[in-house]
């Protein structure tokens, strides 16, 4: 299913991205190509979001966060302001994410960080 992107964020997503109803987005928010953004998911303002990405239901970007390429989080992940997810890393179903995670790690747990 893909849903329509309102106007003021057109520019800020890219093509083949999948955005699943009840998604909220910040306008100051930028999306790469082929990212999948289910159900509940928030993109606070500043945060970028790499191409190929996938964010499971619920996750939370509280701002100002950047997700590498091909990043994985899982459902009702919580990632903190400025926090930047490495390329390919997997961050694990409810995971509170408050430091930079690098690429190709895998964490989980409910305070996680490195």
């Amino acid at each position: 299913i893909r849903k329509r992107i309102a106007q003021p964020f057109v520019d800020s997503v890219g093509s083949g991205t999948v955005v699943i109803p009840s998604v909220t987005i910040s306008p100051l928010a930028r999306v790469g190509v082929n990212v999948v953004i289910y159900s509940g998911s928030v993109v606070e303002h500043g945060s970028v979001i790499a191409d190929h990405a996938w964010l499971s239901p619920g996750v939370i970007l509280c701002g100002n966060v950047t997700i590498r390429p091909r990043a994985f989080l899982g459902a009702g992940a919580i990632v903190l302001p400025g926090v930047t997810i490495g390329e390919g890393a997997r961050i694990g179903a409810g995971a509170v994410i408050h430091q930079d995670v690098p690429d190709g790690v895998t964490i989980y747990g409910r305070r996680s960080g490195m």
